[in-house]
C-alpha cells in the first residue's frame, strides 16, 4: 500500500509539471505588418540608409588602404544581397555586373590575405563601384517585404554553401 501511494503521488506531481499548450504565434497588428511590408525601403526610417552607408563606408575604407577584414565582409554582404535581390525579383542574369565584382572581391581578399593589407587595383575598383551602384539602385526601389525575402534567400544560400564567402587569413 505504501508503494502504491508513493507512485500515485509521483504521478500527480508529474501531471502538474507537464508543459501546457500554448497558442501559436500571432501578429499583434497584422494590418500594420502588411502595410509595413508594402512600404518602400527608401521611405522606411533608416533601414535602407543603414545598408547603403555600411557598404559604401566599408568600400571607402578599403580604397583608402585602411580597410579591415570586417570591411571586406560588409562589401561581400552587399554583393550577396544584390545577387539575392536579382534572383528573388526575377531579373535576368547579365554577364557583367555581379560576377565581375565577385571575382574582383575574391582577388582583392586573396591578395589582402597574402600582403596583410587590402589594396584594390583599378579594374577591381570599377567593378565594385558598379556593384555598389546597382546595390543602391535596388535599395531605392524595393519594398521592405522584398528585402526581407532577399535576406532569407541569402541566408539559405550561405547555409547551402552557394553564396560567396571570404576566406580569413591563416595566422
Amino acid at each position: 500500500m505504501n508503494r502504491e501511494l508513493r507512485r500515485a503521488m509521483q504521478r500527480a506531481e508529474r501531471k502538474g509539471t507537464q508543459p501546457k499548450r500554448r497558442p501559436g504565434k500571432r501578429f499583434a497588428n497584422p494590418l500594420g505588418y502588411v502595410t509595413e511590408g508594402m512600404m518602400l525601403l527608401k521611405d522606411h526610417d533608416d533601414y535602407a540608409t543603414k545598408w547603403a552607408v555600411l557598404a559604401r563606408t566599408a568600400w571607402f575604407r578599403i580604397t583608402q588602404g585602411v580597410g579591415t577584414h570586417q570591411d571586406s565582409n560588409n562589401v561581400m554582404a552587399a554583393l550577396n544581397i544584390t545577387q539575392a535581390l536579382k534572383e528573388t525579383l526575377g531579373y535576368p542574369d547579365e554577364p557583367g555586373d555581379i560576377p565581375r565584382a565577385e571575382q574582383a572581391l575574391i582577388a582583392l581578399c586573396e591578395r589582402g590575405n597574402q600582403l596583410g593589407k587590402l589594396t584594390p587595383k583599378a579594374e577591381e575598383i570599377v567593378a565594385v563601384n558598379e556593384l555598389l551602384a546597382l546595390h543602391d539602385d535596388f535599395l531605392m526601389c524595393i519594398t521592405v517585404k522584398q528585402m526581407e525575402d532577399a535576406l532569407q534567400y541569402a541566408k539559405k544560400q550561405i547555409g547551402a554553401g552557394k553564396a560567396t564567402v571570404i576566406k580569413r587569413p591563416e595566422l
